[in-house]
């Protein structure tokens, strides 16, 4: 899907953000719930944009997961959904980790469960990206990107309440790395009914200094006024919320 006009009526409200500036899992605004985490480690006193979740661990797995009510959005509505991290060690490199797969990522998901994944894990070759949209994980074609440690990646999910097909993306902040994949479909029978979590996730090896650090999630409904919405396409939504930003 791409966008046929640049000129296009749109209502874009922030259904929901957190800039993590506040310092707490219960920050933001337009959330269902606090952040929830798992595993055992510190979270905050940590820097990417200001203040960011940063996932502390001395050897293990975090997870952290937020929902968001699923009325924000109606079938038909434009919804983009972002987030940013950081590893501060190689994750693809690293293997003194007791048995256990490092690995940072970030899931988002609908009432129904997740409904794609993007991450960076231990052993992938080339330090590739992996993508998942309900089947097996897959490098997209045409990737330029490797993980870096201490590189930023922002991730940019978008779709169509009420559609099969969607669009993700991942770059490196500052850099000319990128993958992605446009209009493409879910594997399976899964459709954007809804929106209704995020989860970010990171394991580590043992000892000190392996942290991870997500920043600016956002959930993002745009509805096209109706002589616009034949217009607008998903790639048509990144370029809106890139000049809104």
């Amino acid at each position: 899907m791409v966008l046929l006009g640049t000129s296009l009526a749109v209502n874009a409200a922030i259904t929901a953000s957190d800039s993590f500036d506040a310092g707490g899992l219960s920050g933001g605004t337009n959330w269902d719930a606090n952040w929830v985490g798992t595993g055992s480690g510190g979270e905050f006193s940590s820097t990417l944009d200001g203040n960011a979740l940063g996932a502390y661990t001395s050897g293990g797995s975090r997870e952290f997961n937020r929902s968001i009510s699923p009325t924000q959005g109606n079938t038909g509505d434009m919804l983009t959904v972002g987030i940013s991290f950081r590893s501060d060690l190689d994750i693809i490199a690293d293997d003194s980790d007791g048995g256990r797969t490092n690995e940072i990522g970030v899931s988002f998901g609908d009432t129904g469960g997740n409904l794609v994944t993007v991450k960076f894990v231990e052993g992938t070759s080339s330090g590739a990206v992996l993508f998942n949209d309900g089947g097996s994980f897959f490098t997209p074609a045409g990737s330029t990107i490797a993980f870096s440690e201490d590189a930023i990646y922002d991730v940019t999910f978008a779709s169509v309440i009420g559609s099969s097909s969607y669009d993700l993306s991942i770059t490196e902040r500052g850099g000319s790395e990128s993958a992605s994949v446009i209009g493409a479909t879910f594997n399976g029978a899964d459709v954007t009914s809804d929106f209704g979590s995020m989860k970010l996730f990171f394991t580590a090896p043992d000892g000190g200094g392996n942290d991870a650090r997500f920043d600016n999630a956002s959930v993002v409904v745009v509805v096209p006024e109706p002589s616009s919405a034949a217009l607008l396409g998903l790639g048509g939504l990144a370029l809106i919320m890139r000049r809104r930003k």
